[in-house]
């Protein structure tokens, strides 16, 4: 693995070489939120990194799982990340702030959706919460 995050073009099915951004180090990115010009990616690193498509560059590392980061899901500027410590983040993209840590899992929180606002999870302790 490259640990990198690349931008493809699905009209002529090729990567942006110029758009590759590299800052998981060596781990596996598990998740991937896209929204206008952010780019919100997950890590068994248990880091989020908030990246700018524009300006190619990272913008954030949000850091505060004790785990990896196994799903996430953007909404505007919120973000909610589940990880195997089997919580689920609340964040805000735009200054980092970790707004919640919510509790309920057993086991790896394996995949979540937002309405407004609502989340749901799933786990693999075989709950949806």
């Amino acid at each position: 693995a490259d640990s990198y995050v690349k931008i493809w073009d699905i009209r002529t099915g090729k990567n942006f070489v110029r758009k590759e951004l590299k800052g998981h180090d060596d781990h596996v990115i598990t998740c991937l939120q896209f929204h206008g010009d952010r780019i919100v990616s997950g890590s068994d690193d248990s880091t989020l990194k908030v990246w700018s498509v524009e300006q190619g560059e990272c913008l954030l590392t949000l850091t505060g799982h004790t785990g990896g980061v196994w799903c996430s899901q953007l909404v505007g500027d919120i973000v909610c990340s589940g990880s195997t410590d089997r919580t689920i983040k609340v964040w805000n993209i735009e200054n980092g702030e970790c707004l919640h840590t919510l509790y309920g899992h057993s086991s790896t929180v394996r995949c979540l959706a937002m309405h407004e606002t609502t989340v749901v999870s799933g786990s693999r302790d075989a709950t949806l919460r």
